[in-house]
């Protein structure tokens, strides 16, 4: 991992981008069976393409059998119907699991799709500390706006939290959330809202990963540093610019306050914060309130004031509050002092 320098105030700014290293580029494919998405895959690979992004039908995606009376008239419609091994044998035939970045859109049933690739994988002799790729896995999202969940809030989330506390242990080069923004704007979420509703799922899933005592506190930097983000940039040219850089802000107060023990976690997934940002303190949510979000309340005896988790607020107030601290972060000459 390449060592990060040091910004304005100190701050933690990511080393450039290596110019020799190409973008990754995937096509999010996949229809009709899993040897008709092959076939498509290893076509879009000798012409350049550098990943695989696959895309899996709905009774993939809500975890039922193709033969099932529940699937009728929807197996391969929207994807690659992939419910056994042997399904994703074919699917990857040829293609090298050690060779490959693989995205995999999938989220109720994540850890079932990741162990069928991990499987496939370690039948050709290619352990899971080798594989490199991303899996959706936000769950969270799927009740606010595409609706492909299986089990209730709380278990999904405990699906999440298992599978990037296995991820730490097994496959330390594989991004085991993709948090998800995109879909909230899609939905009707404004730009604030967007942001607000993603960074409450990172902090809550954060959270809920270390308060589960699967990951060591030397392992969750890079647990924070796996955590990637699915944002939405609309019309709005002018606008959505600002949403992102306000989101790399919080993105960085969040890592300050979970006070990692290396630099290097916020530079994976964000470009770094602009300069004068860096010496922006978490505001202090109205009448002292918190996220709500930690599943111990008694944390907060052990964490800074200016900590949101340190109080007791409901995740609604919290978001709110969010929501406003992000509007006015995004006004032209807003004052960051605060």
């Amino acid at each position: 991992m390449s060592s990060t320098t040091a910004g304005a105030e100190g701050a933690p700014t990511p080393p450039a981008r290596a110019k020799e290293r190409p973008w990754m580029m995937r096509t999010y494919s996949g229809h009709s069976s899993a040897e008709a998405s092959n076939e498509l895959y290893r076509m879009n690979l000798a012409k350049g393409q550098t990943g695989l992004s696959i895309a899996f039908d709905l009774p993939t995606q809500t975890g039922y059998d193709p033969d099932s009376a529940m699937s009728k008239g929807e197996v391969g419609k929207v994807g690659v119907p992939v419910a056994h091994l042997g399904h994703m044998h074919t699917l990857l035939d040829q293609i090298p699991p050690d060779k490959m970045n693989t995205s995999m859109t999938i989220n109720a049933t994540a850890a079932w799709l990741l162990a069928l690739y991990v499987a496939n994988a370690e039948e050709q002799g290619i352990p899971s500390s080798e594989l490199r790729g991303t899996t959706q896995n936000d769950i969270v999202k799927e009740y606010l706006s595409r609706g492909t969940y299986i089990f209730p809030p709380v278990p999904s989330r405990r699906l999440i939290v298992d599978m990037v506390a296995w991820c730490a242990q097994h496959a330390p080069l594989w991004n085991p959330m993709n948090v998800c923004s995109y879909h909230l704007q899609e939905a009707g979420a404004t730009p604030e809202q967007e942001i607000a509703y993603s960074m409450a799922t990172a902090i809550g899933v954060l959270d809920a990963v270390r308060n589960s005592g699967q990951v060591s506190p030397e392992q969750f930097t890079q647990v924070f540093g796996s955590i990637s983000f699915f944002v939405n940039a609309g019309i709005r040219f002018v606008e959505e610019i600002c949403k992102l850089r306000a989101m790399a802000e919080m993105w960085e107060i969040v890592y300050r306050y979970m006070k990692m023990s290396s630099s290097d976690a916020i530079s994976l997934r964000l470009p770094p914060p602009p300069d004068v940002f860096t010496d922006h303190s978490f505001p202090t949510p109205p009448g002292g309130g918190g996220s709500g979000i930690d599943d111990d309340p008694s944390r907060g005896a052990d964490v800074d004031d200016d900590d949101p988790r340190a109080h007791a607020m409901s995740v609604y107030d919290f978001l709110t509050w969010l929501q406003e601290t992000l509007a006015t972060a995004m006004l032209p000459g807003a004052d960051r002092s605060a």
